[in-house]
């Protein structure tokens, strides 16, 4: 059975939500929860928690009522999960390798960039970014895809991210939702019909090849950073799979792509799957 990861950190706060959603979404995996308690942890919350002398002392009596916490909260779902502390920044790397882990659930509070910045510098993990909100009791799941493979992204992608949506996708839960948006530039008016049927086209070929119907796909107009959160919010969205496609060659940096501009303020829970290039 392959492994998925919960990260946590030691100062995550209000994190039931969170761990529901996650044991709902690893039921085909054996779970490993990673607490992050390492230097740079402790010193982002020194001045809110720890306004003492005795940091060392605290921290330790601060992380031990928190493992109580969270040992509770899974023991109250009644989840049989393994505990894994990192105490060291670089052990991170270490317990990737070691858990062999095909899915990070991260918690989306404040610093969640930073934390899918170092998961995906190290490995090429799907990451889950789960939120407070709560779903739809039929779990809605889009997938928002580019058929015509533009700007460098991998062709196969858009198959392994419908490949990966139905997985999640519950047996009493249809949804599933293939979605792309068209930008045409203004100086190609003209032709914006033309452009769209194109990319029309190729999205139903799309779902015709991952055997689904074109009633389930969208063809959105405008940028797609722009237009995909007003249509998730307008349409109730759960979850929505993107990919990250690699742009730099400096250890895997993720720039510049739609994924990002997503990620910066997600209006919904996301399923972020790593593609080099």
């Amino acid at each position: 059975m392959k492994s998925a990861i919960c990260y946590l950190r030691a100062t995550d706060s209000d994190i039931e939500s969170y761990i529901l959603k996650v044991l709902r979404l690893s039921r085909k995996y054996k779970l490993v929860v990673v607490v992050d308690s390492s230097s740079d942890i402790q010193i982002a919350t020194y001045w809110d928690r720890f306004r003492t002398n005795n940091l060392n002392k605290d921290w330790k009596a601060y992380n031990k009522q928190f493992f109580g916490y969270i040992g509770r909260c899974f023991e109250k779902f009644g989840a049989d999960v393994e505990f894994i502390r990192i105490d060291k920044k670089d052990d991170w790397v270490k317990t990737l390798e070691l858990v062999e882990g095909s899915l990070v659930f991260v918690n989306k509070i404040p610093g969640y960039k930073r934390d899918i910045d170092r998961i995906s510098s190290v490995g090429s993990c799907d990451i889950f970014l789960l939120g407070n909100r709560l779903w739809n009791k039929g779990l809605k799941v889009s997938v928002a895809v580019d058929p015509l493979h533009e700007n460098g992204r991998p062709e196969m992608l858009d198959a392994i991210l419908l490949s990966k949506a139905k997985s999640i996708r519950e047996p009493d839960s249809p949804h599933l939702t293939v979605v792309h948006s068209v930008f045409s530039p203004p100086s190609i008016t003209k032709h914006k019909q033309v452009i769209k049927d194109i990319h029309r086209e190729g999205l139903e070929t799309l779902c015709e090849q991952a055997n689904l119907s074109s009633k389930q796909s969208v063809l959105l107009e405008g940028r797609p950073e722009h237009s995909l959160p007003k249509w998730i919010l307008r349409e109730e969205v759960d979850i929505l799979c993107l990919g990250l496609v690699v742009r730099s060659w400096l250890s895997g940096i993720l720039v510049g792509s739609t994924a990002r501009e997503i990620m910066e303020n997600p209006v919904c829970d996301l399923l972020l799957v790593k593609a080099g290039r």
